[in-house]
Formats: structure tokens, C-alpha cells, sequence
């Protein structure tokens, strides 16, 4: 167990995942704010081959506008990232960030809050791929 994140084995390719992915994050509010292609990335300045390893930055619109309301520099922890790599016998691990634990260096209990909140959906949206 990674204690920063949430990572999930799924039976799916990520090319199934990164379909079904933003439906999930709709349901529960989440909108992508970035997508990150690492392989790419590798392949363009190293070029070298890494398997599909996408970085999804994620936010709840509402959720972001309150953990700023109550302390403007939490943006640096900000967006929330889900990742989705291709396993090299099939299937995929998904994960996301563990807002409670990345929000908890802020030391502000208001911000704990929201991070259960934001903890909550991010783990339902894993569970429901």
C-alpha cells in the first residue's frame, strides 16, 4: 500500500479506462484540467520506449473554489492526479492522489475537510472502473 495514493489493478486497457474515465469524473463532479502523456514525453526527450502512462489532473470546481477561499496558496497542490498506466502482462493499475495526505502539509484543519470530501469521490470514481 502507497500511503499518498489510491491504486487499483484493473482488467481493463487503458485505452478502455481513459474512455470510461471521464463519464466517472463527470458523475462525480470532477472536471480533467490536464492530460499528461509520459510515454510520450519519454519517447520526445529520451527517446526511449515506456509503456501507456497517462496524468490526469483533476478538480471539482466547487471543491477548488473553497480550498482557495480558505487558503489561497493550497493551489499548489492543485490539480488532484489520477494516473493510468498500461501493465506489461495486460490490464492497467489506476490510481489517484490521496487528498487527505497530500492537503495534510498545509497543517490548516479546514482543508482536512474538504480533503475527505475530495478523497471520498476520487476513490469512487477508481472503484467504479
Amino acid at each position: 500500500m502507497i500511503p499518498y495514493a489510491y491504486i487499483r489493478s484493473v482488467a481493463l486497457s487503458t485505452e478502455q479506462i481513459l474512455e470510461k474515465l471521464p463519464f466517472f469524473l463527470e458523475r462525480e463532479g470532477f472536471i480533467i484540467l490536464s492530460n499528461v502523456d509520459l510515454a510520450l514525453s519519454i519517447k520526445e526527450h529520451l527517446n526511449l520506449d515506456y509503456p501507456r502512462y497517462q496524468v490526469i489532473g483533476v478538480a471539482n470546481p466547487p471543491t477548488i473554489f473553497n480550498t482557495l477561499q480558505v487558503e489561497k496558496t493550497a493551489g499548489l497542490l492543485l490539480p488532484f492526479n489520477i494516473i493510468v498506466c498500461e501493465e506489461s502482462g495486460g490490464g492497467s493499475i489506476v490510481g489517484s492522489v490521496r487528498p487527505t495526505k497530500t492537503l495534510l502539509s498545509s497543517e490548516n484543519d479546514d482543508l482536512q475537510e474538504i480533503a475527505k470530501f475530495s478523497e471520498i469521490k476520487l476513490k469512487g470514481v477508481l472503484d467504479a472502473l
